[in-house]
């Protein structure tokens, strides 16, 4: 079933891609007719082939439905925080007298009625400017060896900035197999 191969070779990927790094010199590694004839995989019958084809077709499709729901939420949410926090339209809301519009009562009580001007221009009255290390603790990451990254799913999924960290959440790319410094649950 060519849906399930699709599937199959999908899996198969981190194998695709170390035979091509170990080929690789000064340019692209590749994979050769060859390399593809001498790969083995263990497959069932044809109906099951189909099944699970179908089975892993649906979840694509409910995935990428997911996906489009979530970008729809997050433009929501990014348009909510701009008005909330950006444009403080419910602070305007409140200095005309004002019921914000589509927030409950407790919480449009959290928002202040009035705006003072700061160093960045007119804010909420009980806000203040500060700098970002005035507030928060940076820890830097410490890089590992390089001798110790793999696509091969070998260690701990290694997160390397906006290679890895798309819209929503991560992407597993690189693994490591000798970390040297991990965040703790509430770090900032």
């Amino acid at each position: 079933d060519p849906v399930f191969f699709y599937y199959l070779l999908r899996y198969l990927k981190p194998n695709f891609v170390g035979i091509a790094r170990n080929k690789q010199t000064t340019g692209l590694g590749h994979i050769t007719k060859r390399d593809l004839e001498n790969l083995e995989a263990a497959y069932p019958r044809l109906p099951e082939q189909r099944a699970i084809a179908h089975i892993l077709g649906t979840l694509d499709d409910k995935i990428e439905l997911n996906r489009q729901m979530a970008q729809t939420l997050e433009s929501i949410a990014r348009a909510i925080f701009k008005s909330w926090f950006v444009d403080f339209d419910p602070v305007k809301a409140k200095m005309e007298g004002k019921q914000p519009e589509g927030m409950s009562e407790e919480i449009a009580a959290l928002f202040p009625d009035r705006l003072v001007d700061s160093e960045l221009g007119m804010i909420p009255e009980g806000w203040e400017v500060l700098k970002f290390p005035e507030e928060f603790d940076f820890t830097m990451g410490q890089s590992p060896p390089g001798s110790s990254y793999n696509e091969y799913f070998n260690g701990v999924p290694f997160y390397q900035g906006s290679a890895d960290f798309g819209q929503w959440y991560p992407t597993e790319r690189i693994y490591c197999t000798a970390p040297t410094r991990f965040a703790n649950k509430g770090d900032v």
